[in-house]
């Protein structure tokens, strides 16, 4: 005998906005329903398959015609004085009518079964793309426990990508940057969508999502602008943060992460031209622009991989109203990957930086962009990786015993120990 959660309309009785959980449904009296499916190239009008989580719901509309056709036949059985009904369908009538009535007041039926979602890349020792790699070369583990892969697939998905630029970083490195932004979006087909955002002080967005990419260039016009009169040299960040739990413990115990790289050449304070007001304290509000990416991103379909892109030098300073460990719960809860090209040496250097730390725990990649070469590459490398990944799913095994969330940590491991895999490191399981 299954159980079936009654909740009024509006409210879904087991609503979870983590990403890493995938509600399905189950029903003894509805009809037989989906866990997953699988999108082919027709349902978004192009030539490739995505997996896609799906959520489906099981109407009292529906399930009334299923109960009102099993309660009209024990009706009849009960009519009939050669089959007699015992008390166990009288109450079976009886559960049924009452399903069938609820159905009129727009009532929704909805059980659980939890998909885990892990989209992964591979690339080789030479640091190329692994592809025709298919679910029997990699094996999963969460909190260390194997997992049965129940959900696989190759097939490029499209993106949803909001571009971010650090307007507060140094003029030689803004410089650099400002006549590739044809390269930026060359990497981006028609079939995926790209919002723009820069920060120093505040953060601007530029343009909202859109698949024009002459549209998302002009729209870093003001870039170029300030990149013309930057300062070769900005001051420096904050001190190194200390990791958040959910860092240390995705990453393997962490000590501290991104802040300020050691350069003595630069000054202790300086005025940036990027706000042109009275003379104010330097500030760059990398957190805050993260949060308004991310939460722009959260507006967009589940069906499309959705990433940051961000050129940084990962420097943080001032007043940021978002902190490091909001962003880091908040791309993980809600499955979004972190890409950037970092254009300060010092965030190669020993630990990870804010950016580095990032990239690793959401499945994304961090490159180097000391050059213009070194941009242009990255560029490129980051639309191919964030495309080209294969989608592991699978059904955990864990339970929350204590009625509260709980961080998971995810392993995935391929059959070659010479691989790089990059994947989501964890999610939260909530009851």
């Amino acid at each position: 005998m299954c159980a079936v959660s009654f909740a009024p309309p509006g409210l879904d009785s087991t609503t979870n906005r983590n990403p890493g959980l995938r509600p399905g449904l189950r029903s003894c009296a509805a009809p037989r329903l989906q866990k997953t499916r699988v999108i082919r190239g027709s349902d978004f009008g192009f030539g490739f398959a995505a997996l896609r989580p799906y959520v489906p719901t099981a109407s009292f509309d529906q399930m009334a015609v299923t109960c009102s056709g099993i309660a009209r036949k024990y009706v009849s059985k009960a009519k009939n004085p050669r089959q007699t009904p015992g008390a166990a369908e009288y109450h079976l009538i009886t559960i049924l009518m009452s399903v069938s009535m609820m159905a009129a007041q727009g009532y929704q039926v909805r059980t659980r079964v939890d998909l885990v979602v892990v989209p992964t890349s591979v690339r080789d020792a030479k640091g190329t793309l692994v592809t025709g790699l298919t679910q029997e070369d990699f094996t999963i583990f969460e909190d260390r426990i194997p997992q049965t892969i129940s959900n696989f697939s190759d097939d490029p998905q499209p993106l949803s990508a909001a571009i971010v630029i650090d307007t507060g970083m140094g003029g030689i490195s803004m410089r650099r940057l400002a006549p590739l932004f044809i390269s930026v979006t060359s990497g981006f087909s028609d079939f995926d969508e790209m919002a723009t955002f820069r920060y120093d002080h505040f953060v601007f967005q530029l343009s909202g999502f859109t698949n024009d990419q002459e549209k998302i260039v002009k729209s870093f016009d003001i870039v170029k602008t300030i990149a013309e009169k930057q300062p070769a040299i900005v001051p420096s960040g904050a001190p190194f943060p200390t990791a958040p739990k959910i860092i240390q413990l995705l990453l393997g115990g962490l000590g501290g992460v991104g802040g300020a790289a050691e350069d003595a050449t630069r000054p202790p304070t300086e005025t940036l031209p990027t706000v042109r007001s009275l003379r104010v304290a330097p500030s760059r509000v990398l957190f805050d622009a993260l949060y308004d990416a991310a939460k722009a991103l959260e507006t967009r379909p589940t069906a499309w991989r959705r990433i940051i892109f961000i050129v940084s030098d990962g420097q943080v300073s001032g007043t940021n109203t978002h902190t490091l460990e909001e962003i880091s719960n908040l791309l993980l809860r809600d499955n979004i990957e972190l890409y950037s090209v970092t254009t300060d040496s010092g965030a190669f250097e020993g630990r990870f930086g804010v950016l580095g730390s990032l990239a690793r725990s959401t499945g994304g990649d961090e490159y180097r962009g000391l050059s213009t070469g070194a941009m242009e590459n990255a560029f490129s490398r980051i639309t191919e990786q964030a495309r080209n990944q294969y989608v592991l799913g699978y059904h955990s095994t864990n339970n929350v015993t204590e009625g509260l969330p709980v961080m998971r940590t995810i392993e995935v491991k391929g059959r070659d120990p010479k691989w790089k895999i990059m994947h989501r490191k964890g999610y939260t399981q909530v009851p």
